[in-house]
């Protein structure tokens, strides 16, 4: 027997949840269900307020990468304009190309480089990106240890959604208000840690 799509709300404690073995013949069956509903409405909240943070860290740790580069950066033109002022005017008029190649702005590509391309490298923003609102703004350059856990992370939290959403599509009144119980909660105790509401970062799987 497969699970019910009902049209009504129901106060009934005997509905069947996404097996059709998995039927709450009895109150303790039914306050049990309750009771893992809520849990695993909790758990989402916490998945997506751990995303959250996961995703600040990534940024920052980004961050902080691109400052020490351009530290080293300034610190290789710092060197390179103490080294042109001690050299002699004999040196410098012998030496003209050479002088005029260190006195050009030191750029962090290689010389010959398509500098545009770069830039697009750098940022990670494929071309086919560009013609949807410009140059797309990346957090971080695409690593498999960022990007690998942050999908998979994000995989079981639609599945936990959406398994959410047929519980509640039961029609089953317990089941909704548990639903709804948890995501109050969960908001009360890790909302702070989450940027943005459930609603606004993806819809029915952040429940």
């Amino acid at each position: 027997m497969a699970m019910g799509m009902a049209s009504t709300f129901s106060t009934s404690t005997r509905a069947t949840l996404f097996f059709a073995n998995w039927t709450t013949d009895t109150p303790a069956k039914y306050f049990g269900t309750l009771i893992f509903l809520f849990a695993v409405t909790l758990l989402n909240r916490f998945l997506g307020a751990w995303r959250s943070q996961l995703g600040h860290k990534w940024a920052n740790d980004a961050a902080e990468a691109r400052r020490k580069l351009e530290q080293r950066r300034e610190y290789r033109r710092s060197l390179n304009r103490a080294n042109l002022e001690y050299q002699s005017p004999d040196c410098l008029e012998g030496d003209s190309d050479d002088t005029d190649t260190e006195k050009a702005p030191l750029s962090p590509y290689p010389p010959g480089l398509d500098v545009e391309a770069a830039e697009k490298k750098r940022n990670d923003t494929p071309t086919w990106m560009m013609v949807f609102g410009g140059r797309w703004q990346a957090g971080n350059p695409w690593r498999v240890n960022i990007d690998l856990p942050r999908a998979f992370l994000e995989g079981v939290r639609a599945l936990i959604g959406y398994l959410l959403m047929l519980a509640v599509m039961t029609f089953n009144l317990g089941f909704l208000l548990v639903v709804i119980l948890g995501i109050i909660i969960g908001e009360l105790l890790l909302g702070r840690f989450i940027s943005g509401t459930g609603w606004e970062e993806g819809g029915c799987h952040d429940g």
